[in-house]
């Protein structure tokens, strides 16, 4: 399978990109589903929530790879070290489990997008080391 680019998709790529989307997928569906049960003015705030801060890495990453990697990577490394800053009254394991829901995927994506750029050394014709 490739990319846009004509680059073929790796099982790296692949599976970051479907991490990703399903990501953003659950947290849009999370914010709609949140916003429908509260009602009210809280509605609007539930659906553009989700979209502005889970779409725009999902499009970076479709759009520039690398720059979403990197966005991605970043975002994990921030939402893991500060979920748990910002809510440490919460139960420790509510803490750990909202904090692996939200860091864990965007985190786990950036990575095999970045690792998916370190491609081995190709072997010259005659079979030797390159």
């Amino acid at each position: 399978m490739k990319g846009r680019t004509g680059r073929k998709l790796g099982w790296k790529r692949l599976t970051a990109r479907i991490i990703v989307a399903v990501w953003f997928g659950f947290w849009a569906w999370f914010g709609i589903a949140s916003g429908i049960g509260e009602g009210g003015s809280n509605l609007i705030f539930h659906l553009i929530f989700p979209v502005l801060v889970f779409a725009l890495p999902v499009a970076v990453v479709w759009k520039w790879e690398f720059a979403g990697a990197l966005l991605l990577t970043a975002l994990g490394l921030v939402i893991a070290v500060g979920y748990p800053f910002m809510f440490h009254n919460l139960l420790p394991w509510v803490i750990v489990t909202t904090d692996l829901m939200l860091a864990l995927p965007p985190l786990a994506a950036g990575i095999l997008l970045l690792l998916s750029r370190i491609e081995p050394p190709q072997p010259d014709k005659t079979g030797g080391p390159a």
